[in-house]
């Protein structure tokens, strides 16, 4: 291991050195930067960074301010939703059972702290797929779909559900179309 960073730092010399300096700093700015910042703000930074959940840290970063939303503002069902969301999206990462229960906990929690919000109905489905248990996972969608039937999430989600229904030989690509088709009929 200790030649493995001799190496590195012999390899990448100075400038590997700053780079891994720079990104130190970069972390401890965002950090600063959440400090002093409203739930309500934190909630926003979240919901852009797991847009680009690919983007190396911006899962934890996310779910570190929701987590921090949620400190300041205990009561705030769409952070817990979008927690949920991201957590789900850790567990996909990398699965483990410790994700997968911070799913299902913030889910509940976000719709017993408001029915009406659709995308706590969405962690609510994801919280059930991921389970296994589809038909709860579609009433969930469902109950979504009344509440914010043009949600981009809530078709992406109700195409993932039908793929894992259909398994791995059929593709998203066809049952996306079939849902949409459904949707959009006359």
């Amino acid at each position: 291991c200790v030649l493995v960073i001799i190496a590195a730092a012999w390899l990448g010399g100075p400038r590997a050195m700053r780079w891994a300096r720079d990104r130190a700093a970069q972390g401890s700015q965002a950090a600063d930067a959440d400090a002093g910042a409203t739930a309500q703000e934190l909630y926003q930074r979240a919901t852009e960074r797991l847009r680009v959940y690919s983007r190396a840290g911006n899962v934890d970063r996310a779910i570190a301010q929701l987590e921090l939303a949620l400190q300041q503002q205990p009561e705030y069902p769409l952070a817990d939703a979008r927690l949920s969301l991201a957590y789900w999206r850790k567990n996909a990462l990398s699965p483990d059972e410790q994700w997968q229960k911070q799913v299902r906990a913030h889910a509940d929690r976000a719709v017993a702290g408001d029915s009406n919000l659709a995308v706590a109905h969405i962690a609510h489905g994801l919280a059930f797929s991921l389970r296994g248990d589809y038909d709860s996972a579609s009433a969930a969608y469902d109950r979504a779909a009344t509440l914010d039937p043009n949600n981009w999430e809530l078709l992406w989600r109700k195409g993932d559900l039908e793929v894992a229904r259909k398994g791995p030989d059929d593709t998203a690509e066809e049952a996306l179309t079939q849902k949409w088709e459904e949707r959009h009929k006359g």
